[in-house]
Formats: structure tokens, C-alpha cells, sequence
């Protein structure tokens, strides 16, 4: 990984022989694009993009092939989540037209079974296919079954249940494992010189889509994992008492920022040094103890006190919830 940083420098100053290892591996072209904080650092187009010579450019378009899958599989779920599938449910039965197999176990196939890769379904074969073991039984990869799951999505797709289908996606984590070592490759990777005791390092995005939505809308404002339910449940009309959820709805924007008063953003990152923090109106980095204004933003007296205050209250109240079974209590039931 050190190299990759080598690599980076090579190619920003050009002396790195792109061509020349294109032609040894018998690639006719290729682009890059580095990023570094969040922004392209580098870009570059090497080679040719077709028989005729055809030059590559920053803007050739790529099939992005097996690496839509794990997109296809996060859609695959939100429309078993809406109740348009069943995960453990056999998909023959409501595909249209011929079945993909004579085979009598393929009328057992699953969404589970398909976006495990154990399915029984082989990589490509013409039909009628032949299950290369019983469905749940065993790995086999099987893009074929991915198809066999996409047709059954686009069907639901024609029916318009795909523009009542909203993916949430957000990552969980850094890749800590980069960083477990007497090298902090995750940094080097990053080009960010921080630890897992600053801010900086879980800094991530959150992604809604919907299939009815006509353009993006970019909404900077600090959030993470306890904030997605409440924004959630607005968005979808739902009933639901705020005061039982740790989050805020993100598109809220009923705030001064200069105030720790109200429904404000507030991310907590708990560190071995201390419970950092990020609002709309800065970053308080608990190793320190300092605390950085987002530009323009001037806070009022006591503020970074006053957050710290609420973030304690915020620990000491949940571990009394979970103490004593608060929801439990409140929501009713016997588990």
C-alpha cells in the first residue's frame, strides 16, 4: 500500500510508464481517478478505447459489470423489506414466461439462495439450465442467478413498485484492519494524516435514492446511523413519538446553528480520550479539546460547554434505558 502512494506521486508528475505496463498486460486502455478527501486529486486516460485506435478520454464510458451486484442486491432487499418479495419465498412462481430449468429443484430457488451465490444456478448456460446442486446446499458464483432475480425486480419494476422503493445506503465503518498495524495504511491510502482518535476518520456520506425522485438534493449537514429511522419514518408519512428515538429527521433545518437549544445535527464519536463531537456550527475534537467553527458560524457563549453537557446526559439516560427496559415499559410486551 505504500506503493499505491508511490504510485499516486509517479502519476501526478507523469513518470510513471502507464502505456508501457498497458501494453505488457495486454490492456488497451485504461482510466484513473484518485481521490482524496473527497475530491478528485488526479485523473488521467491512457491508451485506446477501441479497434480503430480510438483514443480513450476521462469520459469513455465502462461496463461496470459484477460490480453492480452488490447495488442490485441492496435493491433486491428494499423490495422484500416492502413486502413485494419474500427472501426465503421460490422465485419461479411468479416469473413470467418459460422457466429458466427443467430441473425439478429450480422451482425451490430463493432471493436468499440467489444473492448468496447458492442457488444451484450455473454462471451462464443456456437454457434450460441444469442446477449444478440443491438450492441452499452449497457456493457456487452464479451471475445467472443475479439475471434470474433482475427479471423478476424489473417485472415488479413495469408494475411501478420500483418508485415506491427507496435504498438507503451508508457505510458502517473505516476499514479498521487497514489500520491495525505498526503502518497506518488506511492513511496513506487516504492521503488524510489523522488517527482513530480524530473526526476527520468516520467522516462518510449517507445515500437515499427513489426511483421517483427527478434530480439529487444535497443535503451538509452532520448525521450518522441514529438519524436515518426518524428522517425515514418522516419521509414515509409514519406516526411516531420523536421523544423515543436518539436521532432528528436530517432535512430539518428548523435550527440556529450558533445554538446548542432545540433539535440541532449532533454526531457523537466516542473516543479513548473523550466523546468528540460534530454539529452544524463546528467540530469538537475531545483529544484536545478544541473546538473549530464551520466558516461564518459564530457561536454563542457556553456553546461547546452546553454540548458537551448534552452529550454527557445523552450516555448517562441511555444506559438508564437499557437498565431498567425503558421500551419495554413504555411500548408494552413480554420480551
Amino acid at each position: 500500500m505504500r506503493i499505491c502512494v508511490e504510485t499516486y506521486e509517479q502519476l501526478k508528475n507523469g513518470t510513471l510508464p502507464v502505456e508501457e505496463r498497458l501494453r505488457a498486460a495486454k490492456v488497451p486502455g485504461a482510466t484513473v481517478a484518485i481521490i482524496r478527501d473527497g475530491e478528485i486529486a488526479f485523473s488521467g486516460a491512457y491508451g485506446v478505447r477501441d479497434d480503430r485506435g480510438t483514443p480513450m478520454t476521462l469520459g469513455t464510458l465502462f461496463e461496470a459489470a459484477s460490480l453492480t451486484k452488490s447495488l442490485f442486491a441492496t435493491l433486491a432487499l428494499r423490495e422484500i423489506a416492502a413486502g413485494k418479495l419474500g427472501l426465503d419465498e421460490p422465485i419461479a412462481p411468479k416469473m413470467q414466461g418459460e422457466p429458466w430449468s427443467d430441473d425439478p429443484r429450480y422451482g425451490t430457488v430463493t432471493p436468499r439462495q440467489v444473492l448468496c451465490h447458492g442457488s444451484g444456478l450455473p454462471n451462464w448456460e443456456a437454457k434450460p439450465m441444469q442446477l449444478h446442486f440443491a438450492p441452499g446446499t452449497g457456493y457456487s458464483y452464479s451471475g445467472e442467478g443475479y439475471y434470474l432475480l433482475q427479471h423478476l425486480v424489473e417485472q415488479l419494476e413495469a408494475k411501478g413498485i420500483a418508485d415506491d422503493t427507496v435504498i438507503c445506503l451508508s457505510a458502517d465503518h473505516y476499514p479498521y484492519a487497514l489500520a491495525e498495524t505498526d503502518v497506518d495504511y488506511y492513511a496513506e491510502l487516504t492521503g488524510r494524516q489523522d488517527t482513530d482518535l480524530d473526526t476527520s476518520r468516520y467522516r462518510n456520506a449517507l445515500i437515499l435514492w427513489c426511483g421517483s425522485m427527478t434530480e439529487p438534493v444535497t443535503v451538509d449537514v452532520p448525521c450518522s446511523a441514529v438519524d436515518i429511522v426518524p428522517t425515514l419514518s418522516n419521509l414515509f408519512g409514519l406516526s411516531y413519538d420523536s421523544r423515543l428515538l436518539s436521532g432528528r429527521d436530517i432535512l430539518d433545518d428548523s435550527y440556529n446553528a450558533a445554538s446548542a437549544s432545540g433539535s440541532f445535527p449532533l454526531v457523537i464519536l466516542p473516543t479513548s480520550a473523550g466523546n468528540s463531537w460534530a454539529t452544524a456550527a463546528g467540530v469538537y475534537e475531545a483529544p484536545t479539546g478544541t473546538f473549530t467553527p464551520n466558516p461564518g458560524v459564530t457561536v454563542e457563549d457556553g456553546y461547546v460547554s452546553s454540548v458537551n453537557y448534552l452529550v454527557s446526559t445523552k450516555y448517562t439516560y441511555a444506559k438508564l434505558l437499557i437498565q431498567y427496559d425503558y421500551y419495554r415499559i413504555v411500548l408494552g410486551g413480554d420480551g
